[in-house]
């Protein structure tokens, strides 16, 4: 798989931001909340109240998977009211290494929408 290129070409939209296509994921956390789409460069977030961060700040923060957790460090790049104490949060990734890059793109080819281990998800999380 080549992750720099995962997903659709986003760059001749100019409608579009994203320099990388996006991954829908299910059942990821992180540290703010629950993590709805991941690329190459950043994801989306769903925060279940307003995020302790301002666009442009940057931050660190931890991705849980299967393979245990992924610490990263990430800017805000917007933050958007979703509901009632509900935040959607988009983030790029800075400080990216050769090793930090392959650790999310495992993540995101062993959960992508995954179904079938959601209660070997949910037990193994009850076990942290």
């Amino acid at each position: 798989m080549d992750w720099a290129t995962l997903g659709k070409d986003c760059s001749n939209d100019p409608k579009n931001r994203r320099v990388a296509g996006r991954v829908a994921l299910q059942h990821i956390e992180c540290s703010l909340g629950s993590v709805l789409d991941l690329s190459s460069t950043g994801m989306k977030l769903m925060c279940k109240c307003k995020p302790p961060i301002g666009v442009g700040e940057p931050f660190s923060m931890v991705l849980i998977g299967l393979d245990g957790p992924v610490p990263v460090t990430c800017r805000a790049v917007w933050i958007r009211k979703s509901g009632w104490r509900a935040y959607q949060t988009g983030v790029t990734f800075i400080d990216m290494t050769p090793e930090l890059r392959e650790a999310i793109a495992t993540l995101a080819r062993s959960v992508y929408m995954n179904e079938t281990i959601l209660p070997d998800i949910e037990r193994l999380r009850r076990s942290a």
